[in-house]
C-alpha cells in the first residue's frame, strides 16, 4: 500500500487564500487546544501540503473526528493535479463543538493508500483563564 508524502499540517483559527500562491495562517495552534470554556465552540482552519510523488490519488478525504466520533468527511478533488508539484488542501474554517476534555484527530484517507494521521491534539478547558 502506498504512504501519503506529506510536508506542513498546520491547525489554526483561519487560513485565507492570498496573492501569489500564498496563503495567511491565522492564529496557529503550536500544541494542545485549550478553551476558555466548555462546553463550547472552536472555529479551526486547517492546512495541508502533500508533497510530490510519483503517484497522487484522484480523490482524498479528511476524516475529522472528535472524540472518535465523526465530526466531517470533506473530499478532495486531485484528479487533474500535477503529481510533480505539492498539492494544497485547505480549509478555511469550520465550527467545532466541544462538549468535554477530548481529543481532535484528523486522517488523510485515500484509495490505495495507507490512512495517515496528520492532527492528533488533546481539547480542553484552560488551567487558566485565556486572555
Amino acid at each position: 500500500m502506498k504512504r501519503f508524502k506529506v510536508g506542513n499540517v498546520v491547525l489554526c483559527e483561519h487560513v485565507v487564500q492570498g496573492a501569489g500562491n500564498k496563503h495567511t495562517l491565522v492564529n496557529v495552534y503550536t500544541g494542545d487546544l485549550l478553551l476558555q470554556d466548555v462546553p463550547g465552540t472552536i472555529m479551526l482552519g486547517l492546512y495541508v501540503e502533500i508533497r510530490p510523488q510519483p503517484s497522487i490519488p484522484p480523490m482524498i478525504e479528511l476524516d475529522l473526528r472528535v472524540g472518535g466520533k465523526p465530526l466531517a468527511a470533506v473530499q478532495v478533488s486531485l484528479e487533474n493535479h500535477d503529481p510533480s508539484k505539492p498539492a494544497i488542501l485547505a480549509i478555511p474554517m469550520f465550527p467545532v463543538e466541544i462538549s468535554e476534555d477530548t481529543h481532535l484527530r484528523i486522517k488523510l484517507v485515500a484509495e490505495g493508500f495507507q490512512a495517515l494521521t496528520i492532527v492528533d491534539r488533546r481539547v480542553s478547558k484552560a488551567p487558566f483563564p485565556i486572555a
